[in-house]
């Protein structure tokens, strides 16, 4: 049966514990101890916790900064077109959104009622967030 040797936490996300079947075998020495890639469990309330994140940005519907709209991000192909829908969010009463990616390019639109509209975005470090450009709609 496996047993508990430690927990790894995260601000905003469920505690992970890590068992002796986790590590298969592996002794833990005080740190240090390459684990390798871990993978968070789901946030707690379903939403990514702030700070950290990767990509920022503002919606504005007729000038003004837009809460609960619907920001959907995708994948980028060559040429910039949308491939792969990654997620989604929605704004907070700022108008802001966020989300955590990795390293590559990427397609933010917004949609609130018929009007759409998106920018393009690369994140080509993780310790540098991007700041996507304003996403306007028209009301």
């Amino acid at each position: 049966v496996a047993s508990v040797v430690g927990v790894i936490t995260a601000a905003g996300f469920t505690d992970k514990p890590v068992t002796n079947a986790t590590l298969g075998g592996f002794a833990l020495t005080a740190g240090a101890n390459a684990l390798g890639d871990i993978v968070i469990s789901s946030p707690i309330s379903g939403v990514t916790p702030l700070p950290p994140y990767t990509i920022r940005g503002l919606v504005k519907v007729g000038g003004n900064a837009a809460a609960g709209v619907t920001v959907t991000l995708y994948s980028q192909q060559s040429g910039g077109a949308n491939a792969n829908k990654l997620g989604t969010t929605t704004t907070d009463a700022s108008g802001a959104y966020t989300f955590w990616v990795a390293l590559g390019s990427y397609n933010v639109a917004a949609t609130q009622g018929a009007s759409t509209n998106q920018v393009s975005v690369t994140l080509a470090a993780l310790d540098q967030p991007v700041s996507a450009p304003d996403i306007t709609l028209t009301p």
